[in-house]
């Protein structure tokens, strides 16, 4: 996609009054007759802080203007505004699960994107509790093993934790090494799936539909990146290798394949 085209998509969706949305979910994952609000919606909203990376990549373009940039914060400040004050956005703000951990990555995101390094900083050091709260001293995350396909929500789970901890390296948050006095952390977290990501052990818990192993890989091949342990590189070593044109062989050691 070439600069002028990824602008006029990002006009139309946030930017145009004739075509933009309006700043909220107001009506995400609603099903007539059965829920009339839902916060779990939120969590598709996620879509919206690759909108704000891509404007990074666009900085610079004539397809990107100092108008266009101006706009679009006028539309995450709304947003924001939104998730934070409303009654959809705080409740699911105290999700303890996934999207609590999605939530953050969004506000984060936003408050990175408007300046306010303050407010994303406070909320990165809050997710030390969700940490805490979500994996287990041996590396479970229960929320998610709960689930029917519980496999995909623990590596899912665990994604976005990458996310929030690669979001606190902006403003100071080590998130990548907290760990609590039992033992609860990330790297945990990381630790329990190897057995299963490798082939090594089935998956014991409940998975009621194929989980697609590669969206497993795409997550942890980042392990070796952030942690000097060896465990990660031969964890790595045994995933199938990359198609050479695949972008995850910027992410990795390359020693890992």
């Amino acid at each position: 996609m070439d600069c002028w085209h990824a602008g006029q998509l990002i006009n139309t969706w946030f930017l145009d009054p004739a075509t933009k949305m309006n700043p909220n979910v107001e009506y995400a994952q609603r099903t007539p007759g059965v829920n009339q609000e839902s916060h779990g919606g939120i969590i598709d909203g996620l879509a919206f802080p690759l909108v704000v990376d891509s404007v990074g990549l666009l900085a610079g373009s004539p397809s990107w203007t100092k108008t266009d940039e101006r706009g679009l914060k006028e539309w995450i400040t709304k947003y924001r505004a939104w998730l934070q004050e409303s009654t959809m956005g705080r409740d699911e703000s105290q999700s303890p699960n996934n999207h609590g951990t999605y939530y953050d990555v969004q506000v984060v995101t936003y408050s990175l994107f408007l300046g306010d390094q303050a407010s994303a900083r406070s909320i990165l050091e809050n997710d030390k509790k969700r940490i805490a709260r979500q994996i287990e001293p041996d590396g479970e995350q229960p929320l998610e093993l709960a689930r029917t396909i519980s496999l995909h929500y623990s590596i899912y789970n665990l994604r976005g934790l990458f996310m929030l901890a690669k979001l606190g390296e902006n403003v100071g948050v080590d998130l990548w090494h907290y760990r609590t006095d039992d033992g609860r952390s990330i790297s945990k977290a990381i630790d329990y799936l190897i057995p299963y990501v490798t082939g090594v052990e089935k998956w014991p818990h409940q998975q009621i539909s194929e989980y697609p192993m590669e969206k497993a890989y795409t997550v942890l091949r980042k392990a070796p990146v952030k942690y000097q342990d060896q465990r990660y590189r031969d964890m790595v070593l045994k995933f199938p290798k990359l198609d050479p044109d695949d972008r995850d062989n910027l992410l990795i050691p390359k020693t890992s394949n």
